[in-house]
């Protein structure tokens, strides 16, 4: 389960999960500190090794799923932290789950990642924004069950209905079929995103990746956030904006609609009945921040009166389950936006580098606490 450098007598950096040891900066580390790469089994072993195997710990490397078989990293578990504890550093940059007031109360840092994974997140948006309008997934589906190109698009062309209720395509038995182009599935058109009104939620670093990808598909880009970008700032985007300060004031004629904002009490369930009631008929909604800004059963009623057309998601209200699979008017995708080798390794480069800094010098970046 754990595996233990021999330098017992040097600061103890633990590892919960794993990292490509292949890099340079891991062997400085190994060079530099004692190295544990531990594994939990439960919480209450986690406790248990708090007093023992874990009793010297300086800094704590916490990889993608870091606390996951632990639970919450809650008050009571952070007071039975040893006094050496002064770092955690994760490679995600969400941190859900984490008494960060009660690790300051300790005197332990917490950071988290810095968004490298924009772009990759920007990539799973662009995958999930065309299979609503082009409906590829559905295409590819069934060409891998028929193996034929032109007796793919014509079953689909000639399907009898779409249910709505259940989102899928009802079959049309009749075998004296029409030659289909492809350029619909039963009674829903296949639209390009070209000239397409898409409104971005959330514009960091991640709304603006997204927005130089679906610009250059021709799409029109409007931005929500807090604060509008100075002129300067749009100009420098490389490509036409515009602003809104909320999602209500364009929800209307919004063709698509991407999340890329984190869940707070504030964003939590933003896409709701009232909302949904408003949006224009078939919009693509896409969500790549959290599962807590939908509210599922309102999203669920919205597709089935074909009120939202489509839907794209990466994350999920109830992670790691994940419902409505059944459905053709949905692409998922496993909660792989940033899951990238170069996000992987930039990741785990930037907390070893904190860990190293940190323990010879003090010095942080991304402080949370």
């Amino acid at each position: 389960m754990n595996m233990a450098s021999e330098h017992a007598d040097k600061p103890l950096i633990v590892f919960l999960g794993g990292l490509n040891t292949n890099l340079p900066e891991f062997e400085r580390i190994k060079q530099k500190f004692a190295v544990l790469f531990y594994t939990p089994s439960t919480r209450k072993q986690f406790e248990s090794d708090l007093e023992t195997t874990l009793s010297k710990v300086v800094a704590i490397y916490g990889a993608w799923n870091h606390f996951a078989s632990i639970g919450f990293v809650d008050e009571s578990l952070i007071e039975r932290f040893p006094p050496s504890l002064k770092l955690i550093t994760v490679c995600s940059a969400g941190f859900g789950g984490i008494d960060l007031k009660a690790l300051r109360k300790r005197g332990i840092n917490f950071c988290n990642s810095p968004t490298f994974g924009a772009a990759a997140v920007a990539e799973t948006v662009l995958y999930h924004v065309l299979n609503g309008f082009r409906k590829f997934s559905i295409f590819e589906s069934l060409l891998r069950q028929e193996k034929h190109t032109i007796q793919t698009r014509t079953i689909l062309g000639d399907v009898k209905k779409f249910d709505a209720d259940t989102g899928k395509f009802i079959k049309n038995n009749d075998t004296s079929v029409n030659y289909c182009f492809g350029h619909h599935i039963g009674p829903l058109d296949v639209h390009s995103p070209v000239g397409k009104t898409v409104s971005i939620v959330g514009f960091g670093a991640i709304g603006k990746e997204v927005g130089t990808r679906l610009s250059s598909l021709g799409m029109e880009i409007i931005y929500i956030k807090r604060n509008k970008l100075s002129d300067k700032e749009e100009a420098e985007l490389g490509y036409k904006v515009r602003y809104a300060a909320k999602l209500e004031q364009v929800v209307a004629e919004s063709d698509c609609i991407v999340l890329c904002l984190p869940a707070t009490p504030e964003s939590q369930h933003m896409i709701n009945k009232e909302l949904i009631d408003k949006m224009k008929k078939g919009v693509v909604l896409v969500n790549v921040g959290r599962g807590a800004l939908i509210n599922e059963t309102d999203m669920i009623q919205g597709l089935q009166q074909e009120k939202i057309g489509f839907v794209g998601l990466d994350v999920y209200p109830e992670e790691p389950l994940v419902s409505h699979v059944e459905r053709q008017d949905m692409t998922l995708t496993p909660h792989i936006g940033s899951s990238t080798r170069e996000n992987f390794d930039q990741t785990a480069v930037f907390c070893l580098e904190n860990i190293e800094n940190f323990v010879e010098s003090g010095k942080l970046q991304n402080v949370q606490n």
